[in-house]
């Protein structure tokens, strides 16, 4: 079975064969970014797959110079010619560092895999559309069912539902994928990798939480709580303000997903309130990690 090495803290790592393709054997490393916060977990992580002919960047990153050296050093130990820079979606704590990776390394960036036809092809890399945490959103799978699932399956944890690319409807659909794809092994966009049989309960877990949420939006609407109400009920005292936004967006989803799918005068009253409050989080600060 093969492995996915990391270079965790930048250090070199060896290269491992983790499965066929028509140019070889396609090997998988990865490199953590030095962005840990509570959105992030330990920090992003970015992911190169490569062969003796072709090598991608998957997940770029954030904007920092070690990371982007230390990429560019282990796409030089690859050694291929053929490159590529892609992301899972446009969140900037993937993606910020694309275009100047992609200037570094001579190459093109694929945002969401786009473009990269050729260049996966030959690696016999699928590109599976994954929408729900953002609507760009897409996954890699290796030869050897290998799925690079940026942020909609973590290594730890659940991903939210930003509001208002984000979608629910599009977030259960993109478990359902996930499962009939059979992985053998997740390689998430934060935190450890998930394989075998941890991936059918990951996918339980991700699914029975957010239906709970679900429940739980319901259950406060119905007492006539606004949007600050419903969160602080819901989440608590979270304190952090960027992880205060993002319970603010995943609230608005779930709201979203009530008024498609409740009886009329609950929809109407989750219609409203996101008709009220979501003008006031239509647009992502490009400078938060989500």
């Amino acid at each position: 079975m093969g492995v996915v090495v990391e270079a965790d803290a930048h250090r070199d790592a060896r290269d491992a064969d983790v499965g066929p393709s028509r140019h070889g054997p396609v090997r998988i490393e990865r490199i953590l970014a030095p962005n840990p916060s509570p959105m992030t977990l330990e920090g992003t992580n970015t992911y190169i797959l490569s062969t003796q002919t072709h090598a991608v960047v998957v997940d770029p990153g954030p904007m920092i110079d070690a990371h982007l050296g230390a990429i560019a050093d282990a796409i030089d130990r690859a050694g291929a010619r053929q490159r590529g820079v892609l992301t899972t979606h446009a969140h900037p704590d993937h993606a910020e560092a694309a275009e100047p990776l992609a200037a570094l390394l001579g190459c093109d960036v694929h945002a969401s895999g786009r473009g990269a036809e050729a260049l996966l092809e030959a690696m016999d890399v699928v590109v599976v559309a994954l929408p729900g945490h953002a609507a760009d959103h897409v996954g890699f799978v290796t030869p050897d069912r290998q799925l690079l699932t940026g942020d909609h399956v973590l290594g730890r944890g659940t991903s939210a539902i930003i509001y208002p690319e984000g979608s629910l409807e599009a977030y259960f659909a993109s478990l359902t994928v996930v499962a009939s794809l059979e992985p053998r092994r997740l390689l998430p966009g934060h935190g450890p990798v998930v394989e075998g049989a941890h991936i059918g309960a990951v996918l339980t877990f991700l699914e029975e939480h957010r239906r709970t949420r679900i429940d739980q939006v319901r259950e406060a609407l119905g007492e006539g709580l606004d949007l600050g109400e419903l969160v602080r009920t819901i989440y608590g005292d979270l304190g952090d303000p960027i992880v205060t936004e993002a319970a603010v967006r995943q609230t608005l989803a779930t709201l979203v997903w009530l008024g498609d799918h409740e009886a009329p005068e609950l929809a109407e009253r989750a219609r409203a309130l996101v008709a009220t409050e979501g003008p006031h989080h239509a647009s992502l600060p490009s400078d938060e990690v989500w």
